[in-house]
């Protein structure tokens, strides 16, 4: 958990120590407008926001950024992970001279890129070990071949999700689209579903009492 130490603006008749030009032209604008107190309030709960997400982004290590912050805002933020050894921030505008920034937060040792010495070398693509695939073998008894029926039986869906699959076009049959769930497969068949892997159906045999033993091959 992130601690707050926020730069406050200086009331009436109160200066920063060495106080940055941005922060003490926001502190100026405060004071002539006469509303400080709730400029003030305003900037807390910008403040709050950000290091709420520097907070996450450091969690997740995964660097978020803001959007654009008034320097008040930026001077806090900055001030407030100056001394945090996890969480770091990097200011910027667009251009040097910019006075509104967006702040990147993130782990530290994320964002402190530092020159490091790289070699390369060329590699064959014959060379490059891929994970072997992982394959099941699945057998099932089937009222009939409809896709639906053996995507079911297949990915261990129930009927109306492997139907909506198929109409939502996540379903390709031997490399096509298909769109109609009551599509009838024969063996040798091959069924992709997107996110989910592949299905060849081996074989298909007619039972005794009118149904069909199938079985099938599934990789992910």
């Amino acid at each position: 958990m992130l601690v707050r130490r926020l730069v406050p603006l200086p009331a009436a008749g109160c200066t920063l120590a060495a106080p940055s030009p941005r922060f003490r032209h926001a502190a100026t604008f405060a004071r002539r407008h006469g509303s400080s107190s709730g400029l003030l309030e305003e900037l807390d709960r910008e403040v709050d926001r950000a290091l709420e997400r520097a907070t996450r982004a450091t969690v997740t290590w995964t660097p978020l950024a803001t959007g654009f912050v008034s320097p008040a805002v930026t001077a806090a933020v900055v001030s407030a992970l100056s001394t945090s050894a996890d969480t770091g921030v990097i200011p910027w505008g667009g251009y040097p001279q910019a006075e509104r920034a967006r702040l990147l937060l993130g782990p530290r040792d994320m964002l402190d890129v530092r020159s490091v010495p790289v070699t390369l070398s060329l590699t064959d693509l014959a060379d490059l070990a891929l994970p072997p695939p992982r394959i099941r073998e699945v057998s099932s008894v089937e009222a009939s071949l409809r896709l639906d029926s053996i995507l079911s039986a297949g990915l261990r869906l129930s009927r109306s999700k492997a139907a909506d699959l198929v109409r939502q076009g996540s379903v390709r049959v031997n490399w096509r689209p298909v769109a109609k769930p009551s599509v009838e497969l024969s063996a040798g068949d091959i069924i992709s579903c997107s996110g989910k892997g592949r299905l060849v159906l081996r074989d298909a045999q007619p039972t005794a009492k009118g149904r069909w033993r199938v079985t099938m091959t599934q990789t992910v």
